[in-house]
């Protein structure tokens, strides 16, 4: 026991200080393990990050329609966040618009349209600069006879559901509001440059569209109602309010046709990205260099420790 306490003693001055000579002869007796197990985590680390397949984002920059907030307030949305003491509309517009981005029933709307996006999205192994084409997971999808041979999870088939692709997107969509300004940046990541700008676009546009495609419907039935109600009354207020309301939900229908961008427009719109967003192969290495070194160094104190107890 009065050994062990001694040999720990070789560390420690006293209570509270190390012997950092100790520490440094130690070190320099073990330099060649040291440097030699440095470099192999170093090498393993650069061979994970070489193994980390490039990923591009592709972002957009969107503002919430004053139009849109003009039509809230004739459909008496601005009314009613009013009266319960909520006067940014615009703002709830734009938390509507990110919860639509987030939601099963946009990714839903996308696939039905675009067939072959789910095997993009969750088959994707690599892209081939020179072919210009996405190379996809062989255990997953074969390409040549467009039919996913995966070994599907319990509950599920071999062809993913959209709600298996929603799940696999909500950690590559990332939807960021401005506080100040109420911008909100869209971003998506994908291995592909051309397919991450590709999808983002048809996200964004698909978000308008449905948009406009559900307000132009409910407009159309207020429009339908409001008819035939004019047809039955015969007092002069009463219909002369019903022009008025006619006229605001022809003035929903004009919006709604004549804006491309309905509820968000782009700011600053998403291009096909040049550099590579991810990995950071640089870092990993530094990463992989500092833990090796510091792994080694730690090998070697406990080493010496035990060996002299």
């Amino acid at each position: 026991m009065n050994d062990t306490s001694n040999n720990k003693k070789q560390y420690f001055n006293d209570s509270s200080d190390i012997d950092f000579s100790e520490v440094i002869k130690i070190i320099y007796a073990s330099k060649f393990f040291i440097l030699i197990f440095s470099t192999i985590v170093t090498l393993l680390f650069g061979f994970i990050s070489i193994s980390i397949p490039d990923k591009y984002t592709s972002s957009v920059l969107l503002k919430v329609n004053s139009d849109t907030e003009e039509k809230q307030n004739i459909t008496g949305l601005g009314a009613l966040s009013g009266i319960a003491g909520i006067n940014d509309t615009g703002n709830i517009k734009a938390n509507v618009f990110i919860e639509t981005v987030k939601s099963k029933i946009i990714i839903r709307e996308i696939l039905n349209e675009n067939k072959d996006f789910k095997q993009k999205i969750i088959a994707a192994k690599r892209y081939d600069y020179e072919a210009d084409k996405i190379l996809y997971k062989r255990n997953i999808f074969n390409n040549d006879k467009k039919t996913w041979v995966r070994n599907p999870p319990k509950g599920r088939i071999a062809e993913p559901s959209y709600i298996e692709i929603h799940e696999f997107l909500s950690s590559e969509i990332i939807v960021d509001q401005n506080s100040e300004t109420g911008f909100i940046l869209v971003s998506y990541s994908h291995i592909s440059p051309k397919f991450s700008h590709l999808f983002l676009d048809t996200l964004i546009n698909t978000v308008n569209q449905i948009t406009k495609r559900n307000d132009l419907m409910d407009s159309n039935k207020a429009l339908d109602y409001l008819y035939e109600r004019q047809k039955n009354v015969t007092q002069s207020d009463i219909r002369s309010s019903i022009n008025n309301l006619i006229i605001e939900q022809l003035k929903i229908n004009m919006l709604a046709n004549i804006n491309q961008f309905y509820l968000v427009t782009p700011v600053d719109p998403a291009v096909v990205p040049e550099l590579k967003s991810s990995p950071n192969r640089i870092l990993i290495v530094t990463f992989g260099f500092i833990f090796g070194l510091f792994l080694s160094i730690s090998v070697c104190l406990i080493r010496d420790l035990y060996k002299k107890s």
